[in-house]
């Protein structure tokens, strides 16, 4: 859009410009005849010469100002979108700053209970290692016991042979009568 708009201004002074050109150019037959160094004419000519020497210099200036114009107008155009967007640009660091704010929040909580729910844990295992350790000691008296008792059936169970072999059996029925 910038180019065409450039391209049409451009287009438009050089018409201009080179209408005065030629119109300039154009000298009338009776012009040449009167080219004498003497004659009145001559500072008429230099000043009119004069004239459009500095039409063209202003129309020159008039496309170098559309030139800048358009180039001022395209810069301040860029200059603005450049703005938008920075502002925008600082309005989404803003957020993603809050929104990792609040992330970085999050998993600190979720850290504490994890730290929480780990040291419960370890809490736990411990109490159960206890229990396990207790219960393991209370077999194992347990089975000492059992074994000092089977240790004892079997002794009295070989007294109980030996009583047997020395008493007669209606004997033992007697004695056992007695008890």
């Amino acid at each position: 859009m910038e180019l065409a708009l450039y391209a049409n201004t451009l287009t438009q002074d050089y018409d201009i410009w080179r209408k005065q050109r030629v119109n300039s150019q154009q000298v009338s037959s009776t012009n040449y005849t009167f080219q004498n160094p003497f004659s009145e004419e001559m500072p008429f000519l230099f000043v009119k010469e004069k004239a459009k020497k500095e039409e063209e210099k202003a129309a020159q200036t008039v496309i170098e100002l559309r030139k800048k114009s358009v180039k001022y107008k395209t810069v301040s155009t860029e200059l603005m979108t450049s703005r938008s967007e920075r502002q925008e640009l600082r309005e989404r660091i803003r957020n993603l700053e809050d929104t990792l704010q609040a992330h970085k929040k999050q998993l600190d909580t979720l850290l504490e209970a994890l730290e929480e729910k780990n040291g419960q844990y370890d809490r736990d295992t411990r109490a159960y290692e206890r229990a396990l350790h207790e219960e393991n000691e209370n077999l194992s008296y347990l089975i000492n016991e059992i074994r000092k008792v089977a240790m004892h059936v079997v002794q009295l169970s070989d007294e109980v042979e030996d009583l047997s072999c020395q008493f007669p059996p209606n004997q033992i029925s007697s004695i056992s009568e007695f008890l």
